[in-house]
This record gives structure tokens, sequence and C-alpha cells, in this order.
């Protein structure tokens, strides 16, 4: 159930407001792990951040011609870290095989590339 999950992560998810302390930690010292989407992570931050989705038809929705506002989002998404940033591109998704994002290309300078098998 949602209460339970979000019990079992210690905050709100599902478009709840999250906690205002938006720290690596909690005071008892456990992890926490903030669900949110790409607008709903302005303002906050963490020590890694993972991005998925990063997929053409998914983020941006069109790889020839990406909005405004999905080009806002990836750079909100990128300045949320104060350590990492992790983004998450998948090649088979089911019985598809997703073509990675072009926001990967632009970025393909600045990260560091690790692939897992299929």
């Amino acid at each position: 159930s949602l209460p339970d999950l979000e019990s079992r992560l210690g905050q709100g998810v599902g478009g709840r407001e999250p906690p205002s302390e938006a720290s690596e930690d909690e005071p008892d010292g456990e992890p926490r792990i903030v669900v949110t989407s790409l607008v709903g992570a302005k303002g906050l931050q963490g020590g890694h951040v993972f991005v998925v989705g990063m997929n053409d038809d998914h983020f941006p929705r069109n790889n020839r011609a990406p909005t405004d506002s999905e080009v806002c989002e990836l750079i909100v998404a990128l300045t949320r870290t104060t350590k990492r940033c992790h983004l998450v591109s998948c090649g088979p998704f089911g019985a598809d095989r997703l073509r990675p994002s072009l926001f990967l290309d632009w970025v393909s300078d600045y990260v560091e590339v690790a692939s897992l098998p299929v």
C-alpha cells in the first residue's frame, strides 16, 4: 500500500510534499530516498541523484524536437546533486528496444559511461 511504501522510504511519494530538509542522511543516520518527478525535484538536492528514463520517446518525448520545458527539466535534474548524478537509460524494455535520449549526447563529454550486460 502507499502508506506502507511511504513509511519504508521515510517520506511522501505520489505527489505529496517531500520533507523540507533535503539532506542525504536523516538525524538518526539512516539514508533517505526521495522519489519525485523532475518538476518536483526543483529546490531539492541530494548526494546521489538518479534520473531514469533517459530514452527517446520518454525524456525527451521526441529526440528530433526536445521542448524548452524538457531542456529546463534536464538542467534541474543535473543540478540537484551534491556528489554524483546518475543518468539511467535502458536498451531493452519488454519486447521493445529503446533508443538512448538525445540528452545523453549533449552531456557525453562530461559523463562517465557504465554499461551493464543485457
